[in-house]
């Protein structure tokens, strides 16, 4: 059974079949959630997008998507990664990250 809120989420929720997680009222996709966990591992976009078979422009199009979701204003990586810890996605990249190798 998937729920089809977000609303005051304090874990990682599915809300549907196509893979995408709620994280305290923020909702991304798994593919969101892959190139999030790309760049907590401090791949720059040109390696992101490599890795991931897309393009630059496609990997910095999802970024600026991840950032304005979670609230981030301005271009720091630094900023991005605290509104993700806060929120419960870096203990999910991570672990997702950790599984893989």
């Amino acid at each position: 059974q998937y729920v089809s809120t977000c609303e005051n989420n304090k874990t990682t929720t599915p809300l549907n079949a196509r893979g995408k997680y709620c994280f305290s009222g923020v909702i991304l996709s798994r593919r969101e959630i892959d190139i999030l966990r790309e760049k907590l591992i401090l791949k720059s976009n040109k390696e992101i997008a490599r890795d991931l078979n897309t393009s630059k422009t496609y990997v910095e199009t999802v970024l600026r998507g991840i950032k304005e979701k979670l609230g981030v204003t301005g271009m720091p990586s630094s900023a991005l990664f605290k509104a993700a810890y806060r929120r419960g996605i870096v203990d999910l990249c991570y672990h997702a990250f950790t599984a893989s190798l």
